[in-house]
């Protein structure tokens, strides 16, 4: 069974947290709003009501008042002044808010109004009474007001001490609500850290054991064993990457034995151009010996000018090979780059007219001043050089290779040409990866990564340049060096006649 890839995991990790909050804040919404939504309505509700209800009060008393003194005075003003009194009461008429009121309040709410109606009515009464002069009925009406403001009193009383009961009794459903769901987010948090607690477990199992062992893996391969292998875990991330670090010591492990091999038959061609170098030298040392001596005839002297050359030549390419395989260590200096081309050129184009490859230097005039290690560089453009080989050899005749020099942006650049198939569009992307190559006889695929790290390293760069003839161009650009940065050429001067070794003496 395949297993949860981490990232799964995770997206699932992450949507139970949302859902954990989004419930637990719409199970408080569902359970909290709607208590405090009715405590509110509630209140608001009874504080309009009450409101009213003291507002009547306070009408009922002054006109209560103003009845009394109307009565027990008898004169018109009184009777005016109660009749204000009443006019004033049609400001205070308004609907009652019952339909919001809780249902206990709304049964003294009716009495109290009704009472405060038959007030309205007995007021009237006597102030009408008082007006057709008979002070003995508005007397027996004041009584009947008397006794039906103690009611009001009493109702008002027994309402406002229901309302606050309810009150009361809703703020303690708010808190036994409140109470519920603490108890319900102490259960909601103990179960998350609880399947967290779990997950996170699963999470370690499936990542802490796999990342150790890569990570062991990774400190025996800096301490030089190739030969690890690790398990393979679930087919996650993890497991690719695991699958990935066995693939690369694999190729590791082949490349070390490649490289040994290289290695070892380097070793043993520098050893052997060494060799050979002595004997050549011994031979164009004769050579020349005998070509100081008067009276030679011209076909010896060009047969041993001959040898000479040849000699000079061949031990030229020896310790050419030699630097190539030993390089010397030195540091970056002012080189000519037109010179460095030369000299590999020198080295490698004996294979290129063995195998009938038409080669051919354009070289700019003049000197190209530039900051490297002459060593490295000639490396760079032996494996550019032996790369255009390679492709030029897999076509059909005929085969050219041309390397040239010029100047671009106040960087000297050299371009290394060839008439081979080109780069397929698919690998561009890919050329300068270290162990890439498009050739199936398994080569190392270092050449074109080692010469841009060899660039780079002088502050320039090595890059593939399409063009619309067939074949590829490389460009190796560096930064141009100021011009009196190289050391003055010197020139040999000719001169007339070969010097006689006689009367020397040369200590070994």
């Amino acid at each position: 069974m395949k297993a949860l890839r981490l990232r799964t995991i995770a997206w699932l990790l992450f949507s139970l947290v949302v859902l954990n909050v989004v419930g637990a804040g719409l199970y408080g919404a569902l359970r909290v709003l709607p208590a405090v939504r009715e405590v509110r309505v509630a209140t608001t509700s009874l504080q309009r009501l009450y409101g009213r209800l003291a507002e009547d009060d306070r009408w009922i008393g002054a006109s209560h008042t103003a009845a009394t003194r109307a009565v027990t005075a008898g004169d018109a003003a009184a009777v005016a002044r109660l009749r204000e009194s009443l006019a004033n009461r049609d400001r205070l008429v308004s609907e009652l808010p019952l339909a919001d009121v809780p249902q206990p309040v709304r049964v003294p709410i009716a009495r109290a109004e009704d009472l405060a109606s038959r007030l309205v009515v007995t007021f009237d009464e006597i102030a009408a009474l008082l007006e057709l002069g008979r002070r003995e009925d508005a007397v027996q009406r004041l009584g009947v007001a008397d006794s039906l403001r103690d009611r009001f009193d009493r109702v008002l009383a027994d309402t406002q001490a229901r309302g606050l009961d309810n009150l009361l009794q809703r703020e303690n459903g708010l808190q036994d609500v409140s109470r519920q769901m603490y108890l319900m987010f102490g259960a909601w948090l103990a179960v998350t850290l609880a399947l967290a607690s779990i997950v996170l477990v699963l999470i370690k199992k499936r990542v802490t054991g796999p990342m150790g062992a890569l990570h062991t893996g990774l400190e025996q391969v800096q301490g030089g064993q190739l030969s690890v292998t690790l398990p393979l875990p679930a087919s996650d991330e993890i497991g690719e990457l695991i699958h990935h670090f066995n693939q690369m010591t694999a190729v590791l492990r082949d490349r070390a034995e490649r490289q040994g091999r290289v290695a070892a038959v380097g070793e043993l061609l520098a050893g052997v151009a060494h060799e050979v170098n002595n004997p050549l030298m011994a031979i164009a040392a004769l050579a020349e010996t005998r070509l100081a001596e008067p009276g030679l005839p011209e076909v010896e002297r060009t047969d041993l000018e001959s040898i000479v050359g040849q000699a000079h030549r061949a031990g030229q390419l020896l310790q050419g090979i030699i630097r190539l395989i030993r390089p010397a260590a030195g540091e970056p200096r002012a080189v000519d780059l037109n010179e460095v081309v030369r000299d590999t050129w020198d080295l490698i184009g004996f294979q290129f007219k063995a195998d009938g490859v038409q080669g051919r230097l354009e070289l700019v005039s003049g000197r190209l001043p530039v900051i490297a290690v002459p060593q490295k560089l000639e490396q760079a453009f032996v494996n550019l050089l032996g790369n255009a080989h390679q492709a030029v050899m897999r076509q059909q005749p005929p085969r050219k290779i041309v390397v040239r020099t010029l100047v671009e942006d106040e960087r000297a650049t050299a371009l290394v040409c060839d008439n081979g198939p080109g780069v397929p569009e698919g690998v561009c992307d890919q050329l300068f990866r270290p162990f890439f190559s498009t050739l199936p006889d398994g080569r190392a695929g270092l050449g074109l990564y080692t010469s841009r790290l060899i660039a780079r390293e002088l502050g320039g760069e090595v890059a593939y340049r399409p063009t619309t003839e067939p074949g590829a161009t490389f460009a190796v650009s560096l930064p141009l060096a100021p011009a009196d940065a190289l050391a003055p050429v010197r020139v040999e001067r000719p001169s007339g006649q070969r010097r006689a070794l006689e009367g020397l003496s040369i200590l070994v």
